[in-house]
């Protein structure tokens, strides 16, 4: 293991697809030298995992045969982020034991290429994985798998198994010089919009279905009259189900409010939730009753 103290560094800039890739960067090195730049005319594959995440643990045999395949030709190095040290310990201490007693068992054995843990500042989850919505995944997810080029720059983003073989033909045409980044990047983005634009054309037809389901609603919010608050959104839910997440809040306002003005008048609605919590709202009436227990305990 290399053990490196990480210097203080100016903030790095996220990760873009064609750009230049931002430093390699880790805390502790573990099968392997450190590596401390890109170099012009080899290719490296970064793979970011935990030891707590079974699909990163899939992807390590089929990246091990990857890496032996591509042995000269690509370098690959697998990134220990987002770890969960209890409380009470030393996180460094804990996430290099956790990683080493990792590497040391029958699965971590299946990783045949060397890794490092992230520094303390977390400067590779907080520079290289918000690039990740550069091609429509969450920037909290893994795996996932960042190539850089020959040329030092971010060529691909992606996970290592979705969909299958993508990934196995994208890093055979980076590593011969004809993978197309650019056109990578703006089918990602055409996507990306695509899906938002879905999205906000669904969550607009659903408000405008709703409106007048709970215009009653809002005017009593309004006028501040509790109970009618109450009794209405009773009538919105009976009248559509998908009202529940639009009522909540209202509805614990007006506990709040009731609570402070009608004690008695509030504890007894509490019978009507957890009735409801049995039959329509599901956990959003259970959370609700609880949250409205606790204030009338107080």
């Amino acid at each position: 293991m290399a053990v490196l103290l990480a210097a203080a560094v100016p903030a790095q800039a996220v990760a873009r697809l064609g750009e230049p890739a931002p430093a390699l960067r880790g805390a502790e090195w573990f099968q392997g030298e450190a590596i401390e730049r890109f170099e012009p005319g080899t290719v490296y594959v970064l793979e970011f995992w935990a030891t707590w995440c079974g699909y990163c643990i899939q992807a390590m045999p089929h990246l091990s045969e990857l890496a032996e395949r591509y042995a000269g030709r690509v370098v690959f190095v697998g990134v220990d982020v987002m770890e969960r040290p209890p409380r009470d310990v030393d996180p460094e201490e804990w996430t290099s034991e956790a990683v080493a007693g990792f590497l040391a068992t029958e699965r971590g054995r299946k990783m045949t290429y060397r890794t490092l843990r992230d520094t303390a500042d977390k400067h590779m989850e907080k520079s290289w994985m918000p690039a990740a919505v550069q091609a429509d995944y969450s920037p909290g997810a893994i795996p996932m798998t960042f190539v850089v080029d020959a040329h030092g720059r971010l060529a691909w983003i992606g996970h290592p198994f979705a969909p299958e073989g993508v990934f196995d033909d994208v890093l055979e045409s980076i590593v011969a010089g004809d993978f197309d980044t650019e056109a990578f990047a703006a089918t990602k983005l055409a996507e990306r919009e695509a899906r938002l634009s879905l999205r906000r054309s669904r969550s607009e037809a659903r408000a405008a279905e709703l409106a007048p389901i709970l215009e009653p609603l809002r005017d009593a919010v309004a006028a501040e009259d509790w109970p009618r608050v109450i009794a209405e959104a009773h009538k919105a839910i009976a009248a559509d189900e998908r009202t529940v997440r639009e009522t909540f809040r209202p509805r614990l306002e007006a506990f709040r409010a009731l609570l402070a003005s009608d004690p008695a008048a509030a504890c007894g609605l509490l019978g009507l939730e957890k009735s409801r919590a049995k039959r329509q709202d599901g956990p959003k009436s259970s959370q609700l009753a609880d949250i409205a227990a606790l204030f009338a305990e107080t």
